[in-house]
């Protein structure tokens, strides 16, 4: 069986290899991203924040930007390689930092999505590649938005063909600013990048999103996934972009453990990417030093080493020399820890419910709360937006609030060996329960639980105010909300939050 998984496996990954690339080590310098932002109709912001994904290290970053009064900001991070940054507000768009680049921009923010688009300027010696990165953006050929509502009728035939449609324009789009002369390297890194894999994700994104919805998806014979068996090749010069090369490295995966388990039922996840591991080290594509790093990476964020342990030692051979190796061990190193040391925070609470059923949990959470507004985080062990909330925000939260909010803790569509070891990583303080799948989709009906993480608010008299992914710790009308509720005793503020 194993021999078929990899006959199977190979054909996915090594049908993007041409030559073998080394993933080479780079110094981080310091980026600089200032500005300024005018408010209008009435909204209120405290901060600006920007987020990241880090190729290497398989791993989102964001920092953040206090507002003073007069609506300036200024935020400096390392930055190991160049690659696309987006900055969210109220409203949110995309930069292209180079490590030791300084960054300045001015807009206005409101409600008017075009409005806030048109007003962004750039100043200082990126700002011409800042706005020809905008200008490309904003003039892509091919729009895809109504294919991801649950109620469109559209389907992957539409899909194909719209896209079929647009071959012209989107080889001329391309072609226009690639032959462009005065934009720098990176942006044309980022613009070769989307020539090669932009359609192909297009395709495989919405299939993964039909597949998720119980929508019409296309056979895995079908030629609807014909580009994946022969992909370009993935080059250093992608990691620019960093939203479609993390896109092509899950999507390939994706259809490879898909067509493995068409074809063997039987087969777990853990045995899936561990075929498709081996292979990988085989092969030594840069597309397959990227998968084997996300593969490892993935499954020491929730806090399992046994992919890292059964290939360590091929590891430090096929990846040496590797910055992409470096991130790995210490990743290790410091999973190893959480799972057998796990400390706890002393204001941590591991409960569990004294009713066996699940339709209760919630009566049972409003009782032992005593007349206390609550504030549930429905959380994942591998959910990445979660876990961002819990580095800082939700502390905050907890500090401000801990003496009249009750903090609850929901750990949904996890594994249990996962549980403690995240809390004890980001040492989150408030009651934790663990929620086996069963026990959680009664749950998640009762809350419309929105995805992961979905932020759910009880007055005092215990009547559900909100369920939304909107109102996590570091929006900041949800500490408006929460002193609201502490503060009255009969509320009805429910229609202000809409």
């Amino acid at each position: 069986m194993k021999y078929l998984f990899w006959t199977i496996a190979v054909v996915i990954i090594s049908s993007s290899c041409k030559d073998t690339q080394e993933v080479v080590k780079q110094e981080p310098k310091t980026v600089v991203i200032s500005g300024h932002v005018q408010l209008t109709d009435s909204l209120e912001l405290e901060k600006i924040t920007v987020y990241g994904y880090d190729m290497m290290s398989k791993k989102s970053f964001q920092e953040d930007a206090l507002l003073n009064e007069n609506g300036d900001f200024t935020t400096s991070f390392p930055l190991p390689s160049a690659s696309a940054l987006t900055l969210y507000g109220n409203n949110s768009f995309q930069i292209i930092a180079v490590p030791g680049d300084s960054v300045s921009i001015n807009y206005t923010e409101g409600r008017d999505e075009a409005a806030f688009k048109k007003s962004i300027t750039f100043s200082g010696k990126t700002a011409t590649t800042q706005e020809k990165f905008q200008e490309y953006l904003a003039s892509n050929p091919l729009k895809t938005e109504a294919f991801y509502k649950e109620e469109s009728e559209l389907d992957y035939n539409d899909l194909e063909k719209l896209i079929d449609d647009h071959t012209k324009k989107l080889k001329d789009y391309y072609k226009t600013y690639l032959d462009d002369k005065t934009l720098n390297k990176y942006l044309k890194d980022y613009i070769t990048t989307d020539k090669k894999f932009a359609t192909i994700n297009a395709k495989m994104d919405y299939a993964s999103f039909a597949n998720y919805y119980g929508k019409k998806v296309p056979e895995m014979d079908s030629p609807y996934y014909k580009e994946l068996v022969h992909l370009p090749e993935l080059t250093e010069e992608d990691m620019v972009n960093t939203n479609a090369a993390n896109s092509i490295l899950y999507n390939n995966h994706a259809f490879a453990s898909r067509e493995i388990e068409k074809k063997f039922p039987e087969a777990t996840p853990q045995e899936i990417n561990q075929v498709i591991i081996e292979n990988a080290v085989k092969e030594g594509s840069y597309l397959s030093y990227h998968t084997v790093s996300m593969l490892i990476m993935r499954d020491l964020d929730d806090h399992s080493i046994k992919l890292y342990e059964d290939n360590s030692e091929e590891l430090m051979d096929y990846l040496k020399d590797s910055s992409l190796l470096t991130s790995i061990q210490q990743e290790y190193l410091k999973t190893k820890d959480l799972i057998e040391k796990p400390q706890i925070p002393a204001e941590a609470e591991l409960l569990t419910f004294k009713s066996d059923d699940a339709s209760k949990f919630i009566e049972e959470i409003i009782a032992n709360a005593n007349g206390k507004v609550i504030y549930i985080d429905n959380w994942a062990t591998w959910c990445g937006p979660c876990k961002a909330e819990f580095k800082e925000a939700s502390p905050a939260l907890h500090e401000k609030f801990k003496e009249d909010v009750e903090f609850v803790y929901l750990c949904h569509a996890s594994k249990e060996k996962a549980y403690i070891p995240s809390i004890a990583e980001y040492q989150i303080k408030g009651k934790h329960y663990f929620l086996t799948r069963e026990q959680g989709s009664i749950v998640q009906q009762q809350i419309n639980l929105e995805g992961f993480p979905t932020y759910t608010i009880f007055d005092k008299k215990g009547n559900r105010v909100l369920s939304d992914y909107i109102h996590r710790p570091s929006y900041a009308p949800t500490s408006d909300i929460l002193t609201k509720l502490v503060l009255e005793e009969n509320t009805d503020i429910a229609n202000s939050t809409k």
